[in-house]
């Protein structure tokens, strides 16, 4: 990165862990016995509209494909299933290359950092604490709030002031950081956005493939 940024934010899911193929995996197994097809265009439903939190996911499965009007029981076990797979696997995946240092050279340089991800705030939190990578971060924000409503606290709790940067890997992270006037960096190591590195090259964003000094693709 060539510029001096007043603060950084950060999505988790394939930008600080290796670990979008963990909920792919997931949000099928904890459909187990729902049908095939349709667990199958779930997970395609999901892979598009990364950064949306589980929540919003589970409901449009069993309201709009499955057409179950109340399904508060359905979703309680779809969560739970979910949850437990999830965290065994964020606990155990690998960060993606470079990250690490890179967080350490922004605290290095007291450029304050957040979290701004579309998986569960408290596991979230959880998580990154218990493998200590919670203290480069000023707060770890995660849904049920949206990107967009944690980007709104972020700003409320004046954040976001001066130059300020997002590194992403979804078409939600994109909005989110144009939207607040941010510059976006595509992290493209594990994206599942099938679209997004064609759309950052058009907007002339920053596309890395991961955080090693040697993966700068376009700038």
């Amino acid at each position: 990165m060539s510029r001096t940024y007043d603060f950084a934010v950060f999505d988790c899911d394939g930008v600080i862990l290796q670990s979008n193929a963990i909920k792919s995996n997931a949000f099928a197994e904890a459909l187990t016995g729902e049908p095939d097809d349709l667990v199958q265009a779930f997970v395609e439903y999901h892979k598009a509209n990364g950064g949306v939190s589980r929540y919003q996911k589970f409901a449009h499965y069993f309201e709009n494909m499955r057409g179950i009007s109340s399904p508060q029981a359905e979703m309680e076990r779809a969560l739970k299933r979910y949850a437990e797979i999830v965290r065994q696997g964020l606990m155990n995946c690998p960060t993606i290359p470079g990250v690490e240092n890179f967080l350490m050279d922004l605290h290095v340089k007291s450029i304050p950092c957040v979290v701004n991800s579309g998986g569960d705030e408290a596991e979230l939190q959880s998580v990154l604490a218990a493998r200590e990578l919670d203290k480069y971060f000023a707060l770890i924000l995660g849904s049920p709030a949206t990107k967009t409503d944690n980007m709104r606290r972020l700003r409320d709790r004046g954040f976001l002031i001066g130059s300020g940067v997002m590194f992403g890997d979804s078409r939600s992270d994109y909005l989110a950081a144009q939207e607040f006037g941010l510059e976006f960096v595509f992290v493209t190591y594990e994206t599942e956005w099938k679209k997004g590195f064609n759309e950052c090259k058009i907007s002339e964003c920053t596309i890395i493939r991961n955080f090693l000094t040697n993966s700068l693709l376009v700038s």
